[in-house]
């Protein structure tokens, strides 16, 4: 964007129930941004999600639309592009979860201890739970989602294998580090010089 050209921005005012407004506020607060924030980015994921929005020249088509009508591009329906995200979603997990694995094993396979090492798989196994607690949230949002569509036998078998994987996840993967976390923050207390001020919680 120009250093001159303006953006220029409209109010849109509209009214909730208290409760949705409660809600918002509080799923704000979680991610740590402003209310007003929260409520633009969920406008943004719409669009990008719910939407059959040409990802060449932007133009909205209708649903069932395969080809862009302005410039022909090839569309993904919805349900292909939420399965696609999902699917990115697991890849970019695995591959954290995988480098943090092996430092866990370089970490127990150490005959000296590493407080440097230490301190960042604690670091790094927070982020972990942390960054899956907030994808677990869209994966939950649109699986229900894409089976309100006809989706057809590849995507439905995709869409289930990633689903298995995502129960994994739920049941061995995050629960194992949950107990590094424990694991980690007692080692930590107990190496830590009797003055240090311990900011791990922070």
């Amino acid at each position: 964007m120009a250093n001159d050209e303006k953006l220029e921005t409209e109010q849109i005012s509209f009214r909730i129930l208290k409760k949705v407004r409660s809600d918002i506020d509080e799923a704000a607060k979680a991610e740590g941004i402003s209310t007003s924030d929260w409520v633009r980015n969920a406008i943004e994921y719409y669009f990008i999600n719910r939407t059959n929005t040409c990802p060449k020249c932007h133009t909205f088509n209708s649903l069932d639309s395969q080809y862009c009508k302005k410039c022909g591009e090839k569309l993904f329906n919805i349900p292909q592009r939420l399965v696609k995200e999902r699917s990115k979603i697991l890849m970019d997990f695995t591959l954290y979860q995988i480098d943090y694995s092996t430092n866990k094993s370089i970490f127990n396979s150490n005959k000296e201890f590493d407080p440097v090492l230490l301190r960042k798989l604690f670091v790094d196994a927070q982020q972990l739970i942390k960054n899956w607690s907030k994808n677990k949230r869209f994966i939950d949002e649109n699986t229900d989602y894409i089976l309100q569509y006809d989706i057809d036998f590849e995507l439905k078998t995709e869409l289930e294998e990633q689903n298995h994987f995502i129960e994994e996840i739920n049941s061995i993967i995050i629960p194992s580090i949950t107990k590094d976390i424990i694991r980690y923050k007692k080692i930590i207390d107990e190496n830590k010089e009797p003055n240090e001020k311990n900011n791990l919680d922070e």
